[in-house]
């Protein structure tokens, strides 16, 4: 009998995962994205009609999109061939004209694609991939069959952190079934799998003002546990110390509830102008704060820090940068703002992603600054978080480097490394810091599925991760670090 069939203790953990659909995705998610025109024809309605029906699904997967995979066209379209082999003249006719409508599509795709290729950067290309990935990904018949998906790739002793999302205040038009729904679903799928998932809801501060009994609910499936955590998704508009999150927060603390919180870059941000309100939602929205930070001051004077971005993949990284938690975790600087007595230096919070492999590019390219030089050096930890020359850190400093310092000085700050290790180029620096005494008992395994599908299959990144860390690292992150982190008093 093979050793992974005998074992089915300890328990792992995937911390990182999500499975909502593309019912739960507004419709405009491309605009600010790709080209407005493509963003508006190709609408996420739009794709899921040419995903659905123009592509072979197997269980429930959409496939690549091709002509004539659409099972009802196919059959007809095979009878008609069938009779023109009847005849071979028929045919050969066909064969022919078929092969010069096929080399003169190809070739016109080419020329166009030669054509548009240099007004196109690489952001507005790589949008574009990530937007029909979300797209095709996303198409599967229901959340669970999209948990099935997930959990095939795995042994039976791994059970999930799947986080919603609340996509409904980001400024990207409809989304067809309503948040609740999406929850909704999320726990009759957790009755059914057990303890095989942990649902961690996505909760925007818009929300909870436009909604006064939503905190309630959350409450009541807490202490039920139905929900096992928090999800923030900063990057739709709002910063993490957002003043509507303070009772929120309370209740976390007291119940030692566990918060996951998007620190990267990424394709799922903000829709809506920074300087006008056209959304439905945006008398929600406080842009007064958008144009500077609302805590940090630049080299501690009372002059803000400015946040002057314009295009929205550049200004909503300021709702994501990590020195905002420090802001938040801070008793001093959180009072300040708040304007009431707070603490929420223990909130129990993962800064998902790592800050993302860019930034550790950027600590690595960086030789002399020392708030990029203080990983495993105790002589410079804390200069990535410090609040003198403010604007150079925020502008500089590696993200990687500030989460270090901020797992260094809170006990409940963690990190995982989701839709990160598809670059191998991550990998040693990672083992390090799992066996960094400071920060290694606090890293937690992700993968960000099924977002990173594009990268490669689950199934690969979960044996190609298990593979370079160990089984001791691996267990480490997958099954101890997870335990400390997933527990509550409930």
């Amino acid at each position: 009998m093979s050793s992974e069939k005998q074992v089915s203790k300890p328990q792992y953990y995937n911390c990182h995962t999500h499975i909502f659909t593309i019912d739960h995705v507004p419709r405009f998610v491309g605009r600010k994205m790709i080209p407005l025109l493509f963003a508006y024809i190709f609408n996420v309605s739009v794709l899921n009609w040419l995903y659905t029906n123009l592509s072979i699904r197997k269980d429930g997967i959409a496939g690549q999109l091709k002509y004539g995979r659409y099972p009802k066209i196919s059959k007809i379209w095979n009878r008609f061939l069938d009779v023109l082999r009847l005849t071979i003249i028929l045919f050969w006719l066909y064969l022919l004209i078929h092969g010069i409508v096929s080399f003169v599509f190809k070739f016109v795709l080419r020329v166009t694609k030669f054509v548009l290729n240099p007004f196109f950067g690489h952001r507005t290309k790589e949008g574009l991939i990530r937007y029909m990935g979300i797209a095709r990904f996303a198409t599967y018949i229901d959340q669970s069959k999209i948990f099935e998906v997930l959990t095939r790739s795995y042994p039976n002793y791994f059970s999930f952190v799947v986080l919603a999302m609340d996509m409904e205040y980001m400024g990207a038009g409809s989304i067809r079934i309503p948040y609740k729904e999406q929850l909704k679903e999320l726990i009759n799928l957790k009755e059914n799998k057990k303890n095989q998932i942990h649902v961690f809801p996505g909760i925007d501060p818009r929300r909870l003002q436009e909604d006064k009994s939503f905190l309630t609910y959350l409450m009541d499936r807490f202490s039920s546990k139905k929900f096992s955590g928090v999800k923030l998704y900063p990057a739709l508009g709002f910063y993490p110390f957002d003043k509507r999150f303070k009772s929120l927060y309370e209740y976390c603390i007291r119940y030692d509830i566990p918060i996951m919180t998007h620190c990267i870059e990424g394709t799922i941000y903000y829709r809506g102008s920074k300087t006008r309100n056209s959304d439905e939602h945006a008398h929600l929205n406080n842009k007064n704060e958008w144009n500077h930070h609302p805590i940090l001051k630049v080299n501690a004077q009372s002059e803000p820090l400015k946040l002057p971005q314009r295009a929205n993949h550049d200004f909503t990284k300021n709702f994501t940068h990590p020195l905002n938690y420090k802001c938040l975790l801070d008793p001093k600087k959180a009072t300040e703002y708040f304007g009431d007595q707070v603490d929420f230096s223990q909130l129990k919070i993962c800064l998902a992603h790592f800050g993302g492999s860019a930034e550790w590019d950027r600590y690595f390219e960086d030789i002399y600054e020392t708030y990029n030089n203080n990983l495993f050096n105790k002589e410079n930890i804390g200069k990535a978080t410090a609040y003198t020359n403010v604007q150079k850190i925020w502008d500089s400093a590696s993200w990687l480097s500030i989460i270090y310092d901020l797992m260094a000085t809170y006990d409940n700050v963690y990190a995982d490394m989701s839709f990160m290790l598809y670059n191998k180029n991550n990998f040693e620096l990672l083992k390090l810091l799992i066996d960094d005494n400071r920060v290694g008992h606090k890293i937690l395994f992700g993968t960000d599925f099924y977002v990173v599908a594009q990268k490669g299959t689950e199934k690969r990144l979960y044996h190609t991760i298990r593979a370079e860390l160990g089984e001791e690292r691996f267990k480490k992150v997958a099954s101890i670090n997870p335990e400390n982190f997933l527990k509550t008093k409930f």
